[in-house]
C-alpha cells in the first residue's frame, strides 16, 4: 500500500474530493470535461460532509489541489487497498449515494465509460452496499444510451 499522508475525519469534503479525484483518473487521463464535472458538484456536496469553509470555492479547489498528486500515484499503482482506504472514509449512506451519482457523472462526462472507471465505481458500491440500478437509477438516467 502507498503510504499517503490522507489524515483527514471521516465524511470529510477531503475524503469526497479524494474519492472524486479517483474517478477523475480511473481511466489514466485527466480530461477537463471531468475535472469541470468534479469542481461543479464540490459545493453542494460540502453541504453533506463533516467540513464546512467560509469561501468554499478557493478552498475547495486548493484541496483539489493539494490531493491531485497523491491521488495520480495511488490511481497509476493500482493500489486497490489504498482505493479501497479511500472510499471507506466516507461511510454516510447519503453522503456515499450522492458521492456516488457524482463518480458516475464524472465517468461519464467525456461520454464513454471504460472498464477502469467501470472497476472503481462497482468497488464503491460494493463497499458502500449500494445497488445502483435500484437506489440510483429511479432518480434518473444515469446510464445514458
Amino acid at each position: 500500500m502507498i503510504e499517503t499522508a490522507f489524515s483527514d475525519s471521516k465524511n470529510s469534503i477531503e475524503a469526497v474530493i479524494r474519492v472524486l479525484l479517483m474517478a477523475v483518473y480511473s481511466d489514466g487521463r485527466k480530461r477537463h470535461a471531468a475535472m469541470g464535472e468534479l469542481l461543479r458538484c464540490l459545493p453542494a456536496l460540502q453541504n453533506f460532509t463533516s467540513s464546512q469553509f467560509s469561501e468554499s470555492g478557493n478552498d475547495l479547489v486548493g484541496i483539489v489541489k493539494s490531493q491531485e498528486s497523491e491521488v495520480i500515484s495511488i490511481m497509476r499503482s493500482s493500489d486497490t487497498a489504498s482505493v479501497d482506504h479511500a472510499i471507506r472514509s466516507i461511510n454516510e449512506p447519503t453522503l456515499a449515494q450522492l458521492v456516488i451519482k457524482e463518480m458516475y457523472s464524472i465517468a461519464y462526462s467525456d461520454k464513454q465509460y471504460d472498464y477502469y472507471e467501470n472497476e472503481l465505481l462497482s468497488r464503491a458500491a460494493e463497499i458502500w452496499n449500494i445497488n445502483v440500478s435500484e437506489d440510483l437509477e429511479p432518480e434518473g438516467n444515469m446510464f445514458p444510451q
